[in-house]
């Protein structure tokens, strides 16, 4: 009887944990917006933690999927930072911005809404900045939309798929693109400024791939159509393939991009000079005044000679 009880102990036991351990998959997964814009302390869910002090949100195989019209939404000054796999569902706008931000890290964040990340912000001396990353963008009719703040993708990769012909992939005001992979199946379009340096881009759009209504600059990319042919300069092609070309050239720390990093090595190896200028000659010159010094004592007193003893 008591093996019996031992066994039945065993198999209760084993469901309880079971259960327990399904339950704790279920909760995983967020189903209502996650609104951190007015956050006033530390925060932790399943999958993020918001660092109040340093205003520092990182999303660890976070997943979120809710019929709200936003998922996560971040306060102005946050930086994100994404770690495994994450993803986040909503209807309107899957990640928010209420001004500037920046995001990087390692791993992949899947986004899906009308629109995948959104400024909500009119704040125009605001920035948001991507420095690495791979990013999953399923919209409705926008990729990434900054009406009135700077938006800068500066690495990492992204995949656009745009289900509204008229939409675009990125949509805003000065986007700058540079060292990035961005493959999308829409244009990029800024009504002020748009800056394209050394990326790696697939683009098949409706219209131009790439547009500005101010002005649009094109630089460090060989660029071909969908067939392999070269294009000298692009003129508004609406499918286009990129590939850096920029050689990275070394410049100088302490003058800036302008001046060459030969110009430090000469600075220091002129500073290692004046160094031994001041150090090591005045001990060289030292060293030879005791020299002569010895030389005259040892002249002025010669040795005497020794005295033999007679046995």
């Amino acid at each position: 009887m008591r093996r019996h009880a031992r066994i039945y102990m065993a198999l209760i036991t084993v469901i309880l944990l079971l259960t327990s351990i399904s339950f704790a998959v279920s909760a995983e997964t967020i189903t209502t917006t996650v609104d951190l814009s007015n956050v006033r302390k530390n925060e932790r869910g399943d999958g993020y933690n918001w660092d109040n002090i340093n205003d520092v949100l990182t999303l660890t195989n976070y997943k979120q999927d809710t019929e709200e019209d936003y998922g996560f939404k971040l306060p102005h000054g946050a930086t994100v930072v994404i770690q495994g796999n994450c993803s986040i569902k909503a209807k309107k706008g899957a990640l928010t911005f209420d001004g500037s931000a920046i995001i990087k890290g390692s791993g992949t964040l899947k986004l899906e809404a009308e629109v995948g990340m959104i400024n909500l912000s009119n704040n125009q001396t605001a920035k948001v900045i991507i420095y690495d990353g791979n990013y999953v963008i399923n919209a409705e009719s926008c990729g990434i939309r900054s009406e009135y703040v700077p938006f800068t993708v500066s690495g990492g990769k992204m995949d656009i798929n745009v289900a509204n012909t008229d939409g675009y992939a990125l949509y805003g005001t000065r986007l700058s693109l540079a060292n990035c992979g961005i493959t999308a199946n829409s244009g990029i379009y800024s009504y002020n400024e748009l800056s394209v340096k050394a990326c790696a881009l697939d683009i098949t759009a409706n219209g131009p791939a790439l547009s500005s209504s101010v002005k649009l600059t094109v630089k460090d990319m060989a660029i071909e159509d969908k067939s392999g042919a070269a294009i000298t300069e692009y003129n508004g092609e609406s499918a286009i393939v990129t590939s850096s070309t920029y050689k990275r050239v070394r410049t100088s720390i302490l003058f800036g991009e302008s001046v060459p990093a030969a110009v430090d090595y000469l600075i220091f190896l002129l500073i290692v000079v004046l160094l031994a200028a001041v150090i090591v000659l005045p001990i060289l010159r030292q060293r030879k005044k005791d020299a002569e010094k010895r030389a005259l004592y040892e002249a002025a007193h010669p040795p005497k000679a020794k005295k033999t003893t007679k046995k």
